[in-house]
């Protein structure tokens, strides 16, 4: 029996064994230095022209922004030096980046049966300011959270044709809790040139623009891969995540080997502080049996005995 994280990869639970730190020595926070304060600066105004951390465009970002550090730092400066720090930074940004996709995605697949729709809500210049759509639009989700018990895990992002600014989202609403009425509609859809339904919350529409809240098949959501298909659709690109509070990433929980499938390992690289030196630790993760979560830990899994644990807490 091991002590492990257990997660969920859509198909299968995967278990990997809790390691305990041998240092005794506290983690040192670093205190920002102004070379990172115009490095974010610079980081976060060429994100919204467009320049992304992707591996296509980091090359051209990476110019840009070695240029401009060389230009604010003085051309007397060490430039191999700037150019070094600045590798750095991006390459820690993009590590970044994708450990929160892969929270989002863990989190998605936790509750891959639960979830009753598919959200997109796009932002309408006619009502209000892209500032004000991001933060109604979370107070309104985060209303409906705490009224209903909803479960929400979704992405503001910019459409690729216009860059205007939508929400994609995954909800589980609770039946009889919907706070507007949801229409069915068949209306013309400019990109596949064809007649389409298209559910509609009409209050929402009203409020924000565009709506559609297309409802999920729960069969295909258990059997299929309807979930992951979504999760990556919405991951597509480098938006802000928004999900409930406490929806959980993996669990802590004891296995035994009986509960194993099979055994997997692999490699984790790393880079030496001390020497800068690329280093590498085997790891392990287990595959666990369909079987495991059906009787004991079937709860931790029923969105209804989580709601209420989660109201328990906050009260």
């Amino acid at each position: 029996m091991a002590l492990c994280k257990v997660y969920r990869d859509f198909s299968h639970f995967v278990a990997k064994p809790i390691v305990v730190r041998n240092s005794n020595i506290p983690r040192r926070l670093e205190t920002k230095t102004d070379f990172d304060w115009i490095f974010d600066g610079l980081y976060e105004s060429y994100i919204e022209k467009g320049i992304h951390n992707t591996e296509k465009q980091r090359p051209e970002l990476y110019k840009r922004i070695c240029y401009d550090m060389y230009n604010v730092m003085g051309f007397n400066s060490d430039y191999s030096h700037i150019k070094e720090k600045v590798y750095c930074k991006l390459n820690n940004k993009a590590k970044a980046e994708l450990c929160r996709l892969q929270r989002f995605t863990k989190k998605v697949a936790m509750f891959k049966e639960f979830w009753t729709h598919f959200v997109t809500i796009t932002y309408n210049d006619k009502y209000m300011d892209e500032e004000a759509f991001e933060n109604r639009l979370r107070q309104l989700l985060g209303n409906n959270t705490r009224r209903f018990g909803w479960l929400i895990a979704g992405k503001f992002e910019r459409g690729e044709q216009d860059g205007r600014l939508h929400f994609h989202a995954l909800i589980h609403m609770v039946p009889g809790t919907s706070f507007s009425k949801i229409e069915c509609r068949n209306e013309y859809n400019p990109l596949t040139k064809r007649m389409e339904e298209r559910y509609v919350n009409v209050e929402l529409e009203e409020k924000f623009g565009r709506t559609d809240f297309t409802p999920l098949n729960q069969i295909e959501l258990q059997h299929g891969n309807v979930a992951e298909y979504v999760c990556k659709y919405t991951n597509k690109s480098n938006g802000k995540s928004y999900y409930s509070r406490g929806i959980p990433t993996e669990m802590v929980i004891n296995i035994c080997d009986s509960e194993i499938a099979c055994t997997k390992e692999y490699k984790f690289e790393y880079i030496d502080k001390k020497t800068d030196e690329k280093k590498f630790i085997k790891k392990v993760k287990y595959i666990l049996r369909d079987s495991v979560f059906k009787t004991t830990e079937e709860e931790a899994f029923n969105v209804e005995i989580f709601m209420l644990h989660r109201r328990e807490k906050a009260a």
